[in-house]
C-alpha cells in the first residue's frame, strides 16, 4: 500500500497520538488502524502516515470542545453539542475553519486549552474560543461564572452558557438569576448563546415545561429570542427537541441576520450547529444607544 505523509501542527500538548489517529481516520474515511502516528518531538506537532483515499485536502488545527457557536467578521454564530468527545470537537474546529468562523461559543467542551484564544466558565462546561483569522478585532474576557462565560468583541458582549438537564430547580433558577445580573452589568449590546435544556412553545417545542416557563419569565424584560423556525437543534433516537437558544438585548437584535440550523454538516453529535451573521463590518457603529431593562 502506498502511504501519504501528513504533518499536523498546532496541537495542544495534552493531545495524544491515538486521538490524532482517530481524527485523521474519521475525516479521511479510513480505519484508525491504518493510520500510523509517530512521536511528537516538537510540542504541538504530530506526523502521520495515511492511506490513499477520499481524505480532505486540508486539515484543521485540532483542539477540543463540545458545544459551539460562532461569530464571524460581520459577526456570525454557530452552535453544536459534542458531548465531551475529542472526535466531535475536532470535527467542529475543522468546520469552523471551513466556514471562516471567528468566534465560537461552546457547551460541554472536551478540553479547554490554556491560551489567550480560549475562555471558559468556572465549571468548564461553557467556553468561547476565537480565531484571529476570522475577526477584525481581538476578544477579551469580561466575566466568568459557574455556568457561563462573557467575552467582549468590539462593543458587543457574547455569553456562552450551559445548564445541565440534571440540575435541580433551585440550581436552575440561580443560573438564570446570575445570568440576568451579568447581562444587566454589561449595559446592552449582548448576545447570549447556550443550551438551556428547556422546552417552550415560544421557541417551537410542542409543549412548555417548568424550565421553559421560568425562561419565558426571565427573558420578558426586553430580551429578544433570535431562534427562528421549528427545526430541531437536538436529534436523538428517542426524539428531537429545540433546546439550544440564542437571545440578545433589544439594541443589537436587529443586526442579527441569517440565523439557521446547519443540518447539512456532520457533527458526530446529537446536536446540530447553528449559524448566524451579526451586524456590519464595524461593530462599534450604528447601534441603538437607547437604554432598556434586562432580565431579573
Amino acid at each position: 500500500m502506498i502511504m501519504g505523509d501528513l504533518r499536523i501542527i498546532g496541537l495542544d500538548d495534552s493531545v495524544v497520538t491515538e486521538e490524532v489517529a482517530d481524527v485523521v481516520a474519521a475525516l479521511g474515511g479510513c480505519k484508525a488502524s491504518e493510520v500510523k502516528t509517530g512521536a511528537t518531538p516538537v510540542s504541538g506537532v504530530a506526523r502521520t502516515d495515511i492511506p490513499p483515499g477520499p481524505a480532505p485536502t486540508r486539515f484543521a488545527v485540532f483542539c477540543a470542545s463540545s458545544r459551539v457557536r460562532r461569530i464571524d467578521t460581520e459577526l456570525g454564530q454557530e452552535h453544536c453539542n459534542l458531548f465531551n468527545s475529542w472526535r466531535t470537537q475536532n470535527l467542529l474546529e475543522q468546520h469552523v475553519i471551513e466556514l471562516n468562523a471567528g468566534i465560537c461559543a461552546i457547551s460541554e467542551p472536551r478540553h479547554v486549552p490554556d491560551n489567550p484564544f480560549w475562555h471558559c466558565s468556572t465549571n468548564r462546561q461553557a467556553a468561547v474560543f476565537w480565531r484571529p483569522a476570522g475577526v477584525t478585532k481581538t476578544c477579551s474576557l469580561i466575566h466568568r461564572a459557574q455556568d457561563f462565560v462573557v467575552i467582549r468583541y468590539g462593543e458587543i458582549s457574547i455569553i456562552s452558557c450551559y445548564i445541565s438537564p440534571n440540575a435541580n430547580r433551585g440550581d436552575f433558577l440561580n443560573f438564570l438569576d446570575d445570568l440576568g445580573v451579568a447581562i444587566r452589568g454589561l449595559d446592552g449590546r449582548t448576545i447570549i448563546c447556550g443550551d438551556y435544556n428547556s422546552k417552550s412553545t415560544l421557541w417551537g417545542s410542542p409543549y412548555t415545561n417548568a424550565r421553559g416557563e421560568s425562561i419565558e419569565e426571565w427573558a420578558e424584560n426586553d430580551l429578544r429570542l433570535i431562534n427562528t423556525g421549528t427545526q430541531p437543534t437536538c436529534v436523538r433516537p428517542q426524539g428531537s427537541s429545540i433546546i439550544d437558544l440564542t437571545w440578545s438585548t433589544a439594541d443589537v437584535s436587529s443586526y442579527i441576520k441569517d440565523w439557521k440550523v446547519l443540518t447539512d454538516l456532520e457533527t458526530l453529535s446529537d446536536h446540530e450547529y447553528i449559524s448566524m451573521m451579526i451586524g456590519g463590518h464595524d461593530t462599534n457603529r450604528n447601534f441603538d444607544n437607547k437604554k432598556s431593562k434586562y432580565p431579573r
